[in-house]
C-alpha cells in the first residue's frame, strides 16, 4: 500500500517504525509498523527528492481525531484516500530529535506547520 500526501513541496509515502527494539510513540521515528506503539502505523515521509524518513502515526478524518497538538492531512494519491496525523510545531525545537518543522500547504497556501522526519 503506497500513498502520497502533497503539502506544497512536501510528499508523504506510505511504508511499512525503530528504536532499538522498544516501541515508539506517535509522531516519532520508526523503521516499520512493528516498532510503533498501540494502533499506530509507520509511514515513510518524503518532503524533498531523495530525502525521507519514517514516523509512527494514525489515520484520521479531521484534526480532532489526532492526539496532542496535531493536524490531519490527506494522503494524496492513496487508493483509499486515507488521512494521517502530524504533530504541529512552531520551530524545530517543538519536534522530536531528527525531525524538522516544515510548512504544510494546501493548494499553494500555507495552512499549518508540522514535524517531519529529516
Amino acid at each position: 500500500m503506497r500513498g502520497w500526501l502533497v503539502l506544497g513541496a512536501l510528499t508523504v509515502a506510505v511504508s511499512g517504525c525503530f528504536d532499538n527494539g522498544a516501541r515508539v510513540g506517535l509522531y516519532e521515528a520508526c523503521g516499520d509498523t512493528s516498532d510503533c506503539a498501540g494502533t499506530a502505523t509507520c509511514f515513510t515521509v518524503a518532503f524533498e527528492r531523495d530525502r525521507d524518513g519514517a514516523m509512527c502515526t494514525i489515520n484520521c478524518e479531521d484534526d480532532r481525531e489526532c492526539p496532542g497538538n496535531a493536524a490531519c492531512f490527506a494522503l494524496v494519491g492513496d487508493p483509499v484516500d486515507q488521512n494521517v496525523c502530524f504533530e504541529r510545531c512552531v520551530d524545530d525545537l517543538d519536534c522530536p530529535l531528527n525531525f524538522v518543522c516544515a510548512n504544510a500547504e494546501r493548494d499553494g497556501v500555507v495552512v499549518d506547520a508540522i514535524c517531519l522526519p529529516e
